[in-house]
């Protein structure tokens, strides 16, 4: 187990233990090839708690200079007080008012070419550079534009030795999204929030012949007075691990939430 208020020293980790009660906590290892990206599947609403957990993890548990962060946010999911507790690579993409889609679509270009230049430099020079998270919060749009997921599979394929990660969000749970090469290629690590069955449940999570053993996906998010939970699965050498949901939830879901 990781003190949540200690660095780790070795490599970028993130414990996802306050996310859960019982012991069997997961640390996801960004150097593991395994979990070096991330999927979240879920509406808005959660991926929105979901990442700002995670965001927030590993801003705890890292040393500051051992992280930057890229932003392309169009759904203002990270306010700006979120991604001020950490260093950024440069001005994060969120949608201006009355910014058209072309415009939107641009930016989102220049910032992967921005990413793309830092691996480039990056090659070129020694292992000495801090991991740099890309995270995107609604995916699915770059894979329906070819000149966006080619500079996608760029980062992805040109990054793996040089300490790139992508952070991708979608609440689109079709075949389109989940069966693309791209992500299932890829994203080997899954945070699932609430699916309307199980088989849904089984195909955000990465493995068809999974059984829930909750039943029926139900791995929803709970409002109430006391407490939320989700539904989180990670796929390690093609084998679904789930975590147990999480019950009584620390107050980190509440920082940064202005």
């Amino acid at each position: 187990m990781i003190d949540g208020n200690r660095a780790v020293l070795s490599g970028v980790k993130v414990m996802l233990g306050p996310l859960i009660t019982e012991p069997g906590s997961t640390i996801l290892n960004l150097d593991d090839a395994k979990s070096q990206h991330i999927l979240m599947v879920a509406s808005l609403t959660e991926r929105t708690m979901l990442l700002r957990a995670l965001w927030y993890q590993l801003v705890r548990q890292n040393r500051p200079n051992a992280l930057r962060f890229m932003v392309i946010d169009p759904e203002s999911v990270l306010p700006i007080s979120v991604q001020n507790s950490a260093h950024l690579l440069c001005r994060p993409v969120q949608r201006c008012e009355d910014q058209t889609d072309d415009l939107l679509q641009l930016e989102i270009r220049h910032a992967l070419q921005t990413v793309a230049r830092e691996i480039q430099q990056r090659r070129l020079r020694s292992s000495n550079y801090p991991h740099l998270v890309v995270v995107i919060t609604n995916i699915t749009p770059l894979l329906k534009r070819p000149g966006l997921l080619s500079l996608l599979n760029h980062i992805i394929e040109q990054g793996r030795e040089v300490s790139v990660h992508v952070v991708g969000g979608t609440s689109d749970i079709t075949h389109f999204t989940l069966k693309h090469p791209l992500i299932q290629n890829n994203f080997k690590a899954r945070l699932v929030g609430q699916m309307p069955d199980s088989a849904t449940s089984d195909l955000a999570c990465g493995a068809p012949d999974f059984f829930c053993e909750w039943g029926m996906g139900d791995g929803d998010i709970t409002y109430t007075l006391t407490h939320q939970r989700f539904q989180c699965g990670i796929v390690s050498d093609g084998e679904l691990k789930f975590l147990p949901r999480a019950i009584g939830l620390p107050s980190i879901w509440n920082m940064g939430a202005s």
